[in-house]
């Protein structure tokens, strides 16, 4: 689509001189330096048939060359057209007298033949303010709206980098705009390379840019403030193309929000027993055994009752007649608390959502709520107040991810012996039926499926797949055409083996009821077998596992209890032997066999599973 451009006069002195083809070259002033060769030889057919219909415009250089501001197709079509007719070797130029007045052509003609891409408007903008033109006078000249050149403005300063790329279409501007929140030269190059891949989102390259960053409307960042935060000398970056403001440093953020809402806390301590800090967005009374006390609701004298009716009877009320009803009801929710109960109860001071500070409560603590219930002030005991505290697991986190990991490479070993299943989940996932569910990890980053130490486990090469990837474009070129060399049934292989690499760990393995029940439903139809593909050996697992888990398996197992012989033979071993010996009665059929164990307790060996919730 064409622009229709209306332009302010100006009178600039201007000559008309012949110049020699070989003193003629594209200027950098000129907005369009690419060209389209088709569009550029059929042009120079129409120079070679019909002449330069059209002069071009330039301004000379320090050694009398021309440098072309506009007509730099023609400049082009003329170097190629000159090999026919001769005559075209010299050319009428339109000279200006300086760099400025040769900007104002160049963006002239350009801009009434037609738009400019984003690029070419990033660059010719920021020509002309590098030349000392206005914000005014460039949207004047360009026919644009002031803010339209201060978005392209904004851009100019961006890394070469990602200049080049949208100037190639690599990426387009909404993704280019995103990169504005970041001068780091690494991450730049590392989130550009990942946009132009997998042609990622804005709002993605923003969070790849600010992974260490927090929002303004973080909840913590509302509750410090901003000034808070620089004056403390925080760094904080702007996003040019976004409302949203990046916290640098989430450490001194944290630092900050800690102090100001243990000082927030001590205010209050001379109206509490207690005062605690809960630095999560809401405090969960019932985990920790406290029972909120109800205080005595405040009663309304009759005429506020009065007056309360009166006004939500009211229509049309009136902004001072909203506010006072506002008052009364609030009025009306509040409670009292008695000198005594104040003395035994404790509010927990915390920052909402919205960065709002409030205290929560008034709660009585396990060890009080007795006394509390005596003297009235509360009916009865919190459920979680005399229960007993869930034992703490002997899994450390890592073996956990172990042994979601090994789950998973046995469900995922079980799959891939099952293609059309395989593939109906992935259906299933991309379809949209699934909702909510993460089945899969869509980014082609497969999840963990083999854990730290693959000992005892029977590694599927299929599920670990080529990890070297290349991205460049050669590169992926080459692979591709050798791939699609393979027979039909490799192609087919690789895909599901593909596919099935993407499950992710979320599919059931944590987080969620819902998925959990997916998973184990697909377990039971595959018939997943983990111990087909695992052992549990000393390295990978005993070795990791306290003293007394070892002795209460081994107990299980084998059936000699606390007070037989092999039992005390086995407990009065270090560690490191224990673990020993839990790996024979694993991988050794003659210590089995020595232990004289029953078929039932083999069975239940070689089916054994570490229970994680132990």
């Amino acid at each position: 689509m064409n622009t229709v451009v209306a332009f302010p006069s100006f009178d600039f002195p201007a000559t008309s001189e012949i110049i020699d083809l070989s003193k003629l070259y594209l200027s950098p002033l000129n907005p369009r330096q690419n060209h389209d060769a088709e569009s550029i030889e059929l042009l120079a057919e129409s120079l070679v048939s019909c002449g330069l219909m059209q002069n071009l415009g330039g301004v000379k250089d320090e050694e009398g060359k021309v440098a072309i501001v506009f007509g730099g197709r023609r400049l082009a079509a003329l170097q190629i057209a000159v090999r026919q007719r001769a005559d075209l070797g010299q050319v009428p130029v339109m000279i200006a007298p300086d760099e400025e007045t040769a900007l104002l052509w160049g963006v002239a003609e350009n801009v009434a033949r037609e738009d400019m891409s984003p690029h070419q408007e990033i660059t010719a903008y920021g020509r002309m303010r590098e030349k000392g033109a206005s914000v005014t006078e460039i949207a004047s000249a360009f026919a644009v709206t002031e803010q339209h050149v201060y978005r392209r403005l904004k851009l100019a300063s961006l890394h070469p980098l990602v200049l080049e790329a949208l100037r190639e279409a690599k990426i387009n501007l909404s993704q280019a705009e995103a990169f504005t929140i970041s001068d780091d030269e690494t991450k730049i190059a590392d989130a550009l390379q990942h946009a132009i891949n997998h042609r990622t989102s804005p709002e993605t390259i923003r969070r790849w840019l600010a992974d260490e960053s927090v929002t303004h409307t973080n909840r913590k960042a509302r509750f410090v403030g901003i000034d808070a935060y620089e004056a403390a000398g925080g760094k904080i970056t702007k996003d040019l193309f976004g409302e949203e403001i990046y916290l640098n440093d989430a450490v001194l953020l944290d630092e900050l929000f800690a102090a100001k809402l243990e000082a927030a806390a001590k205010e209050q301590e001379s109206e509490w027993a207690w005062v605690e800090v809960c630095e999560e967005s809401s405090f969960r009374s019932w985990e920790n055994g406290y029972t909120q006390i109800m205080g005595t609701q405040v009663e309304l004298s009759d005429e506020q009752e009065n007056r309360l009716e009166e006004l939500r009877e009211t229509e049309g009320r009136s902004d001072t007649e909203e506010a006072e009803l506002d008052a009364l009801i609030a009025l009306r929710r509040q409670r009292i608390y008695s000198p005594t109960e104040r003395a035994l109860a404790g509010v927990v001071a915390l920052v909402d959502w919205h960065g709002n500070l409030s205290f929560d409560g008034p709660y009585v603590r396990p060890q009080d709520a007795e006394q509390a219930l005596e003297a009235g002030f509360i009916r009865h005991l919190s459920a979680a107040t005399g229960a007993k505290a869930k034992p703490k697991s002997q899994f450390s986190a890592a073996v956990k991810d172990d042994l979601k990991a090994i789950k998973l490479h046995a469900f995922q070993t079980a799959l891939c012996a099952n293609p059309k299943l395989a593939l109906s989940i992935i259906a299933f996932s991309l379809s949209g039926a699934a909702g909510g569910q993460g089945l899969l990890g869509m980014r082609i980053e497969p999840p963990k499926n083999v854990p730290s130490d693959t000992e005892g486990l029977a590694v599927n090469p299929v599920l670990v797949g080529d990890t070297q990837r290349s991205f460049m474009a050669d590169d992926l070129k080459l692979t591709f055409a050798e791939f699609c060399q393979k027979p039909e049934s490799e192609i087919i292989e690789a895909l599901v083996a593909g596919a099935v690499r993407t499950i992710h760990t979320n599919f059931g393995l944590s987080g969620g009821r819902i998925g959990t029940e997916f998973f184990d439903s697909i377990t039971k139809a595959l018939d997943v077998d983990t111990r087909s593909i695992w052992t549990p050996t000393k390295a990978a697992f005993w070795g990791r596992m306290p003293a007394s888990y070892i002795d209460e398996q081994f107990a299980l197992l084998t059936g000699y209890g606390v007070g037989t012989k092999e039992f005390s033979a086995f407990s009065n071993q270090k560690k490191g032997g224990k673990a020993e010996t839990m790996e024979r009665l694993f991988t050794d059929a003659a210590y089995r066999a020595a232990l004289n164990l029953s078929a039932g307790q083999e069975e239940a060996i070689a089916a054994w599973m570490p229970e994680e919730d132990a």
